[in-house]
């Protein structure tokens, strides 16, 4: 439950910055950081 609620607040970080940046590649950036966390993730969940 607690990666759970660290997703969320995650989002709702994301929400908070696209407001204010609305650089593409700020976004590019943001989205492989974002894929490679998830990826790590699934990985770790994967383990237990």
């Amino acid at each position: 439950m607690e990666s759970l609620k660290l997703i969320l607040s995650i989002i709702k970080e994301f929400r908070k910055m696209s407001t204010q940046l609305s650089n593409l590649r700020f976004w590019g950036l943001w989205l492989i950081g974002f894929l490679i966390a998830l990826s790590i993730f699934i990985n770790a969940v994967k383990w237990w």
